[in-house]
């Protein structure tokens, strides 16, 4: 469940806060939307939400890891292109 103080942190069920580990630039955004906090990429842009209730850092790790990969694949076919 997100911090509800907006520290980018993920409050296991039971235990302390956990940071997610994302790729450089990306960042969880809590204080546009409490209930539906969103995962932004280094432009700002947003790349996922996520329910305010039952979000693991593991899988906003994994959003933030595919949106990268995805945008970075994109980016080769672009520059392939004559």
């Amino acid at each position: 469940m997100p911090d509800p103080g907006g520290s980018g942190k993920i409050r296991r069920r039971g235990g302390r806060p956990v940071t997610p580990e994302l790729p450089e630039g990306y960042r969880l955004d809590l204080v546009g939307d409490p209930d539906a906090p969103a995962l932004r990429r280094p432009d700002g842009t947003v790349a996922a939400r996520f329910s305010a209730v039952g979000t693991t850092h593991e899988a906003i790790e994994r959003e933030a890891l595919e949106d990268l990969l995805l945008r970075a694949s994109r980016q080769g076919e672009v520059r392939r292109m004559p």
